[in-house]
């Protein structure tokens, strides 16, 4: 994390800055044109994960609902 991180989710203004508020609008004086490799890694992970828990035979519908939900719930959480 930095102030002129060229990786979006790295870079701590673009990271604070809210288009809709201009008490906390800033723009950076670079691009973001990077990708960070852990978070790409960390994203592969998490769609395995997901089609693991979604093509699971072994289980209920009503149990693989529920783990999806409880998966899809800490994924949405990780990305706020």
């Amino acid at each position: 994390m930095s102030n002129s991180s060229t990786i979006a989710d790295h870079c701590s203004v673009f990271g604070l800055s809210d288009s809709k508020d201009n008490d906390w609008n800033e723009e950076c004086d670079h691009t973001h044109t990077d990708k960070c490799e852990d978070c790409c890694l960390l994203d592969n992970t998490l769609a395995e994960i997901e089609l693991i828990l979604k093509d699971n035979d072994e289980m209920t519908e009503d149990i693989r609902l529920r783990h999806l939900t409880l998966f899809n719930q800490q994924r949405n959480l990780l990305y706020e």
